[in-house]
């Protein structure tokens, strides 16, 4: 009888190596959750409260900082900083715990094979997303017409878009898969099933961007959140890594960047 552990990888077919138990997070479900609430919480408030006084120090009143915050200068380095904290978060808990950073999910450099992942998992996600909405509209009387709140309203100009593209398209994607597919999933995955992983994560995903409408609670966000975040744990347990996860992220975020600020003349 063979002692080899490969399988063969869902995407190409090739032979992967199986998780080593040295491989394996070492944080549960209650780790998971407390780190990722804390990152939350250091990134939304301390980033805030960190540039309202680096721009008090230079002499700035309150409302010219709040003007500048809701410009797309403003936005951007709010984001980046955001992201900056989420992710020195979850590297000073790994730090802490001697545990490898490659446990989120970056065993490796991406490969085609991640291209493929994530071309399977967008159609997989748009048909799923155009199923829902057809369900949340007709029996929930959902708003499917409900404008997201994005913060970038008055974009103008190849430095304000580059600065806005950055800022939805690849600053997010990289910091969200790292603290919930990279840590939240895995920590959860490590003492639950697939299934309630995958949907704790994607309820703490959605619940985020519920608080993103115009007019109340962003309903339909909530829900094309909440289908994207499914898909993404489903990538980052077949692929073993957070490349294609990520690429997926970027490639529906740059669609509605797309949409909003290159196809639609304001």
């Amino acid at each position: 009888m063979s002692n080899d552990t490969s399988k063969a990888n869902p995407i190409d077919g090739k032979e992967t190596p199986e998780e080593n138990e040295s491989d394996k997070a070492t944080w549960g479900p209650n780790a998971a959750i407390f780190v990722a609430a804390l990152a939350f919480i250091i990134s939304q408030l301390i980033g805030s409260a960190l540039i309202f006084l680096v721009l008090a120090l230079a002499g700035w009143p309150i409302s010219r900082t709040e003007n500048w915050m809701n410009g797309v200068s403003g936005g951007f380095f709010s984001i980046l900083l955001i992201e900056s904290l989420v992710i020195l978060t979850v590297w000073w808990y790994l730090r802490h715990r001697k545990l490898d950073w490659r446990l989120l999910g970056f065993k490796r450099w991406p490969r085609i094979s991640d291209v493929g992942a994530t071309a399977i998992g967008f159609v997989v996600y748009y048909v799923l997303l155009i199923l829902a909405v057809e369900a949340a509209e007709g029996l929930f009387h959902v708003n499917v017409n409900q404008k997201q709140e994005l913060g970038f309203d008055t974009v103008v100009g190849t430095l304000q878009k580059t600065l806005t593209f950055i800022s939805l398209v690849v600053l997010p994607p990289i910091g969200e898969e790292i603290l919930f597919r990279g840590f939240l999933f895995r920590g959860l995955r490590n003492k639950l099933s697939f299934v309630w992983a995958a949907l704790i994560t994607s309820v703490c995903f959605a619940s985020l961007h519920l608080l993103e409408g115009s007019g109340g609670l962003f309903w339909i966000g909530g829900i094309d959140t909440f289908i994207l975040s499914l898909v993404l744990c489903r990538l980052r347990e077949r692929t073993g890594n957070l490349w294609s996860g990520m690429f997926l992220h970027m490639v529906k975020n740059g669609i509605a960047f797309a949409t909003l600020y290159i196809f639609v003349s304001k």
